[in-house]
C-alpha cells in the first residue's frame, strides 16, 4: 500500500507540474503573436503567477520519485539514473534558454525580472522594432520542443524500464 501511495504522490506531482508549467508554455507561445507592451506585461504576470505551483509540483514529483526508487529498489537500474540526468539537463536548458529569454522580454516592456507589474515602477519600453525582434526569436518554440521531447523520453523510461 505504501508503494501505491508513493506512486499516487508522484503522479499528482506530475499533474500539478504539467498544469502549472502548461500555463507558462501556453503564454510563451502567446507572446510570439503579441506586440502591445501592456498585454505582454499581463501575459508575463500570469505566467509568473504559476511558478510557485509549478515548483511545488516539481518538488512533489521528484521527492515521490526518489521515494519510489528506494521502495522499488530501482537505484541499480539504468533507466532511473537516465531519467534523473535527463530531468537535470532539461531543467538546466530551460533555465539557460527560457528564463534568460523571458527576463529579456520583461525588461523590454519595462519590468524587472521576477517582479509583477504592480510591484515595480515601470522602466523604459523597447522600440517596436526591438520588441518585434525579441518576440520573434525561436526560444519559446525550442524550449517547448526540448521540454516536450524530454518529457516523452522520461515517460517511456519510467513505463517500459528498458535497462
Amino acid at each position: 500500500m505504501a508503494y501505491e501511495i508513493a506512486l499516487f504522490a508522484h503522479l499528482i506531482g506530475v499533474a500539478i507540474f504539467l498544469v502549472a508549467h502548461g500555463v507558462s508554455v501556453f503564454f510563451a507561445f502567446a507572446l510570439a503573436r503579441e506586440r502591445n507592451p501592456e498585454r505582454i506585461r499581463a501575459i508575463l504576470d500570469l505566467s509568473l503567477g504559476s511558478l510557485g505551483v509549478n515548483y511545488l509540483g516539481l518538488l512533489l514529483l521528484i521527492g515521490a520519485g526518489i521515494w519510489l526508487g528506494f521502495m522499488g529498489q530501482f537505484w541499480s537500474e539504468g533507466w532511473i539514473w537516465t531519467s534523473l540526468v535527463l530531468l537535470v539537463v532539461i531543467a538546466a536548458f530551460m533555465i539557460f534558454m527560457g528564463v534568460t529569454y523571458f527576463g529579456k522580454v520583461r525588461e523590454a516592456v519595462g519590468l524587472q525580472r521576477y517582479r509583477r507589474t504592480g510591484q515595480v515602477e515601470l522602466g523604459p519600453i523597447a522600440s517596436p522594432d526591438a520588441l518585434n525582434r525579441l518576440l520573434s526569436q525561436p526560444q519559446p518554440h525550442l524550449t517547448g520542443f526540448v521540454g516536450g521531447l524530454g518529457l516523452l523520453v522520461i515517460l517511456v523510461l519510467m513505463v517500459f524500464k528498458p535497462f
